[in-house]
């Protein structure tokens, strides 16, 4: 009988110990958990700050007043230099053409597989398209009139008079 009773306590003693190894797993896995949570918060920072809030659209290139006024920087065509009490870069304008009072025009499929251009000089900017990168603003090409902007395949479109500087 003793020999059962020693048996009985090794099991519950195992038991209470695989219990407790069980939990320290559990918190552990909770812990983990926890940091990784605290980890993307901190990385992606939902909340935002009011400096973020009051600079959107703002692209900072220096926090360096000083660097600012010695360095040349081209902004993209949706976008203008500035320089404010932070630093300097470009921002955002509401419109992807800072000729926004020029309508743009469209090259369709018909003005791109024309057989040949009428020979007038009635100039246009035909401005690439947003696969292309440029080194420098404007993102875009004068030409003698619209037939001879849309037969290129980089244009996407095009403004009346030549682009600007």
């Amino acid at each position: 009988m003793p020999r059962k009773n020693r048996g009985k306590k090794k099991n519950i003693i195992e038991e209470e110990k695989s219990k407790k190894s069980n939990l320290y797993y559990y918190l552990l896995f909770i812990i983990a958990i926890f940091l990784i949570l605290v980890l993307i918060l901190v990385l992606t920072n939902p909340w935002g700050n009011k400096e973020d809030t009051k600079n959107q659209g703002k692209l900072y290139i220096l926090k360096d007043l000083n660097a600012c006024a010695r360095t040349k920087y081209y902004c993209a065509p949706d976008s203008r230099p500035f320089q404010d009490e932070i630093g300097c870069g470009c921002e955002k304008v509401s419109d992807s053409n800072p000729n926004s009072d020029l309508e743009r025009v469209y090259c369709d499929e018909s003005s791109r597989n024309a057989d040949f251009c009428i020979a007038s000089y009635d100039p246009v900017c035909g401005w690439f398209k947003s696969g292309i990168q440029c080194i420098k603003y404007p993102c875009a090409s004068t030409y003698g009139n619209s037939c001879e902007a849309c037969r290129n395949a980089d244009v996407d479109y095009y403004t009346q008079g030549q682009c600007p500087n």
